[in-house]
């Protein structure tokens, strides 16, 4: 799979003329190259690019199910807006003034730009030497790359080895390389900036430097010195690149002691280089970076009226999102039989950070308009896969432990769907894929709502200030005992936060199991479950979670913390242990 880009969408393949003065761009084949990060570029789409008529013509060659939607090219400047896997992904590059066939630029969309390239080729089609092509790195950036993989790896090993005698092994393995890395890294780092500082690799290995808390401390001169240099490598791949690189060194700078004041100078950077062509959704990334590093810097005064036309273009970006988020019109489910009283309860496992969730999650969205809370009970966890997430928490991963040893084989990433307890198709893919993903899961809710079952649940939610008080009854368990349990699960209705997915909201995100992650045995026929939940303490533990986590594992690529805890609702579940099986749900709303 490419990296950000992984093949689910068929579109059209055509050919576009644009008018154009005159042309810069000689003509020819081309692969369009994108670099995700120093180690190696990688050629996604092949072109043909001919003048015909004063006009320049682009055809997708390769492969055939893209689509050339329109090229511009303005003296040296060249964009491309194409059609592919779903997206829709834009070049944006300067043909270099003394060798025509050199066009670098950068490469994606609002919410993944890479450095870019159109390289010339008298190629019809990619082969696999096309599309991975692994870079010669400078050395030290090679010798660190291969100390922080070691570390990786030991880290999946040890997650996967559990708490035993391979586990005790694997740990001090771990800590050794972690060791290691931590006392060489940096130094490596070092001299790449000495020896290298016209590298790209630079620009990775700041943005390590900085996730990295094990790393040693960066002193304000130190991290000036790597920002003028990353500022200066990634200028030529054009402004949205360089923003983008800028916005996020300035969102890491900021949470380092010490640094928040170059933190400002890469944030005010990005400000002054925003452009006529810069979109809403970059200048949102920008003010949001900028408004952190003004705070952080003590400039209350500036942060205000940062924040003012913030909220702007987050309004703005609202609407646009909202419009086009699910990008189908669900139909309504038309109503079940008259003794049919099976709640449906659906789980989904998602991330914030992960680009195939994002069909999973705009269904999702599109189950909550086609049924009624009576009928359909939604509920989502957040995991940290594959980067850090904010909304995740210890109750998500307690869940998601739960089902891994039930269904091992079944619970391997997100997104990953569960009804009733019972594990399905993951329903991946990009945004163009939501629809087919919906009927999906239509298909498996639908069956489930003729069903009838003796067990009912009641129950009610009170609110005093910032306390809730939870108290649920179950009733007319068939074969009650220590292994049916009555589950009480805290979530939020709606959550802004953009992660790297760009999915813009995130809803019924668990942010609790009251009462503990285990439940209630109901053992007889009738039970109840009640807890006492203070919003107060949760937020703290909320906010304790993440700064562990970010102290431990790295820091989040968004900054946001979305504590507000409003609009919540209480899911409660009846569980059959032995096989997972929900044998009921019910909805409440917090009154």
């Amino acid at each position: 799979m490419i990296r950000g880009f992984a093949v689910w969408a068929l579109v059209l393949c055509i050919g576009v003329d644009v008018a154009s003065a005159r042309s810069d761009l000689p003509a020819g084949n081309y692969i369009v190259q994108y670099s995700p990060n120093a180690m190696a570029d990688q050629g996604l789409l092949l072109i043909k690019i001919e003048h015909k008529g004063g006009k320049d013509v682009a055809e997708m060659l390769d492969p055939k199910q893209a689509e050339v939607e329109s090229i511009t090219v303005d003296d040296r400047h060249v964009v491309i807006d194409f059609k592919a896997f779903g997206r829709t992904l834009r070049f944006d590059g300067t043909v270099d003034a003394k060798d025509n066939k050199v066009i670098i630029g950068n490469f994606g969309d609002d919410d993944f730009i890479t450095r870019g390239a159109l390289v010339p080729t008298d190629k019809e089609k990619l082969d696999q030497s096309d599309r991975f092509k692994r870079k010669d790195l400078p050395e030290p950036m090679t010798k660190a790359q291969t100390l922080m993989s070691k570390v990786a790896s030991l880290r999946m090993k040890l997650r996967q080895a559990g708490d035993n005698e391979a586990g005790t092994t694997l740990k001090k393995e771990f800590d050794d390389a972690k060791k290691e890395a931590d006392e060489q890294v940096p130094a490596l780092y070092n001299e790449l900036l000495a020896r290298h500082a016209d590298s790209p690799a630079l620009i990775d290995a700041m943005q390590n430097l900085l996730a990295s808390k094990g790393n040693a401390k960066l002193s304000a001169a130190e991290a000036g010195t790597w920002l003028q240099a990353v500022d200066k490598v990634s200028a030529p791949h054009g402004s949205r690149y360089r923003l983008d690189v800028l916005s996020k060194l300035s969102g890491l700078l900021a949470q380092r002691e010490g640094l928040q004041p170059i933190a400002l100078e890469a944030a005010e950077r990005a400000a002054a280089g925003m452009t006529d062509r810069t979109t809403t959704s970059q200048k949102a990334k920008v003010y949001k970076s900028l408004r952190a590093a003004q705070e952080k810097s003590g400039k209350a005064d500036l942060a205000r009226l940062t924040d003012a036309k913030l909220a702007k273009l987050e309004d703005l970006l609202d609407l646009e999102y909202l419009a086009k988020v699910p990008p189908f019109k669900p139909t309504k489910f038309p109503g079940r039989k008259e003794e049919a009283n099976r709640v449906v309860v659906m789980e989904l496992f998602t991330g914030a950070q992960c680009p195939p969730c994002v069909a999973a999650d705009a269904a999702f969205d599109g189950l909550l308009k086609a049924y009624k809370p009576s009928d359909l009970v939604l509920i989502q966890y957040h995991m940290h896969i594959p980067g850090p997430d904010p909304l995740t928490n210890p109750s998500t991963i307690a869940r998601w432990e739960y089902y891994r040893k039930l269904h091992e084989r079944a619970i391997l990433g997100v997104p990953t769907a569960l009804f009733n307890g019972k594990p399905t198709a993951a329903g991946g893919g990009p945004l163009s894929n939501a629809e087919a993903v919906f009927k999906e899961f239509r298909k498996l809710i639908d069956p489930f709502l003729d069903e009838v079952t003796p067990v009912k649940l009641t129950g009610e939610v009170t609110s005093t200030g910032d306390k809730l008080s939870i108290k649920v009854s179950a009733d007319g368990i068939k074969e009650p005992g220590d292994n049916i349990r009555l589950r009480l699960l805290l979530v939020e209705e709606s959550i802004r936060y953009v992660g790297g997915n760009g999915i813009r909201f995130h809803h019924h995100v668990v942010r609790d199991t009251p009462g503990g992650v285990d439940g209630v045995a109901l053992k007889e026929s009738k039970g109840t479950a009640s807890a006492e939940v203070d919003l107060k303490v949760l937020r703290a533990k909320l906010a304790k979670y993440l700064d562990d986590y970010a102290a431990n594992e790295g820091e989040f690529s968004n900054p946001d913390r979305p504590l507000a805890l409003k609009n919540l609702r209480v899911m409660a579940i009846v569980q059959d242990d032995s096989t997972g099986q929900i044998l009921q749900g019910l909805q409440l709303h917090v009154k």
